[in-house]
């Protein structure tokens, strides 16, 4: 959850199992035509891993895209992510924006209001491989302004990532269940916390842990929000918008974390660290339960540093709790990736086409070559399609616009997570498995609410503060619930109001509500 709410939020997508490589619609064979005069343009993006930096200037994809299209392209990557929506808006100030480029969707209404973004609505027909495979027909409303389409929006092709922890080992070490509901949850993190489950008669254990993010933003309650309903921006009922800070299941999720407060159940460090600290607190075997990713859990790094400090220990994913009536999310999840913008610059200078053209093409003939690098040299593929990567620095390299090609193919994401390994203790993880667990956990799908409008800039800072404070103040019990309804009015004063109408009119405009 993000209070600045931008028009999409983390994103991801349930993903088939059965997809093959070949998505439909593409066209792996027949290349775009190739311009008989080199076109040139510029593309910048984000890499895919910071820790190697930008491709070299001899770029084998370069040379590639050059020799198949005849475009001269000028790749552009930002190698800190932090600095690339700086990095941005600096060029769109000085009106030096690239010709393509990913943009985040609270930049979009920006520069489409000073004019710096092309639409992309003469161009999309010219790219149907690219369409097919990446779901833009049904996600372009998302990008829509004015009825252009300046941000041209792609499925997400990352897994879910969320998923619920538990210590197998102490389960078994307590005699308890998995737990199913809120009340057993909250019944086994008690025993958690008080029965010294891993033996080593020391009160240091906890049931349950979180963290307070940069914003003030708490995190790691997730689930407990979603047996309320109370997880993400907005709720929809009744053909009206309300924004979920201020809705009674909010309410009733802050009341019962503030329960797990009161019985002593959450690690006490929890209000003083961030997301890193809480991640490190269940690698050092302190926690019984958590909210974590999938990968950070059981892919090499994170599983093996939690062996290391835990040689007995033992992690299952298991399902949310069921609320009280019946309702369970892990989190939210977004169907929407990455969103891409075409300077106003390239579409008036006649290069929009050489950019529908790269862009087909790299769903096309170019896919694997840019998602997985040079076919022998960076990957290999067997006769049955599948990808094994090399994972050494001079390879990653080669992978540097990988995400922009990615559309979640299982032969792709057994490729970057089929890897399994025994620990000296025995156990075996198969990474891919855990990914195809995580996938079946209940969710909040928030996909619709990704075109509604962040809050507005002259109440943004107040907003958030006064929400992220409010709700800190609630669980913690520096604010008895009982003031609930003065903590609205002091949202309604700040004048809340004004976001929920501006959404409700951008909601009316893409068909959300009417």
């Amino acid at each position: 959850r993000r209070r600045t709410f931008i028009f999409v939020i983390f994103a991801v997508f349930l993903l088939l199992p059965q997809l093959a490589l070949a998505s439909p619609g593409r066209n792996t064979d027949a290349n775009p035509e190739r311009f008989q005069e080199t076109v040139s343009i510029s593309i910048m993006s984000r890499v895919q891993s910071s820790e190697v930096g930008p491709p070299p200037d001899d770029w084998f994809l370069k040379q590639a895209i050059l020799d198949e299209l005849n475009i001269d392209v000028d790749f552009q990557f930002v190698t800190l992510d932090d600095e690339y929506d700086r990095t941005l808006q600096t060029r769109a100030a000085a009106n030096d924006l690239p010709d393509l480029f990913q943009i985040s969707p609270i930049s979009v209404p920006i520069l489409g209001e000073q004019g710096l973004l092309g639409d992309w609505t003469p161009i999309i027909e010219q790219m149907p491989t690219f369409n097919a495979a990446k779901g833009v027909d049904e996600l372009k409303s998302i990008g829509l302004v004015d009825d252009q389409i300046l941000a041209l929006t792609t499925r997400n092709p990352s897994p879910f990532k969320g998923i619920v922890v538990v210590r197998q080992d102490w389960l078994d070490n307590l005699g308890l269940e998995v737990p199913t509901t809120l009340d057993e949850y909250l019944a086994v993190m008690k025993a958690f916390t008080e029965q010294d489950p891993d033996g080593n008669g020391r009160n240091d254990t906890y049931g349950w842990t979180g963290s307070v993010n940069s914003d003030g933003i708490i995190a790691g309650f997730q689930p407990i929000l979603g047996t309320f309903g109370a997880l993400g921006d907005w709720q929809l009922q009744d053909n009206t918008l309300t924004p979920m800070a201020t809705t009674d299941g909010r309410r009733e999720a802050l009341t019962f974390i503030n329960k797990m407060m009161q019985q002593g159940v959450v690690d006490p460090d929890w209000s003083s660290q961030g997301g890193e600290d809480q991640r490190l607190k269940w690698k050092q075997g302190t926690i019984g339960l958590m909210v974590e990713d999938w990968c950070a859990t059981f892919c090499l790094q994170g599983y093996g540093e939690f062996v290391a400090a835990n040689p007995t220990g033992v992690l299952t994913i298991i399902d949310p709790p069921l609320g009280p009536t019946g309702l369970s999310s892990t989190n939210i999840f977004n169907q929407v990736g990455m969103q891409l913008g075409m300077s106003q610059q390239a579409a008036s200078d006649g290069r929009a086409e050489a950019i529908a053209r790269f862009l087909d093409w790299m769903e096309g003939p170019g896919y694997e070559r840019i998602a997985f690098g040079q076919p022998d040299l960076d990957y290999t593929k067997t006769a049955d399609g599948l990808i094994t990567q090399k994972i050494e620095p001079e390879h990653l390299i080669q992978r540097q616009l990988c995400g922009w090609a990615y559309n979640g193919t299982e032969p792709e994401l057994r490729a970057r997570y089929g890897s399994v390994t025994e620990y000296p203790n025995g156990e075996t993880i198969d990474v891919y498995a855990a990914l195809e667990r995580s996938q079946l956990l209940a969710k909040t799908d928030i996909t619709q609410f990704g075109a509604l409008p962040p809050y507005p800039a002259e109440i943004s800072a107040d907003l958030q503060r006064t929400d992220n404070q409010g709700e800190f103040n609630f669980v913690s019990g520096a604010r008895p619930i009982a003031e609930w309804d003065a903590y609205i009015q002091s949202l309604n004063d700040i004048g809340i109001q004004t976001w929920v109408d501006a959404a409700t009119e951008r909601a009316r405009e893409v068909g959300l509500v009417t």
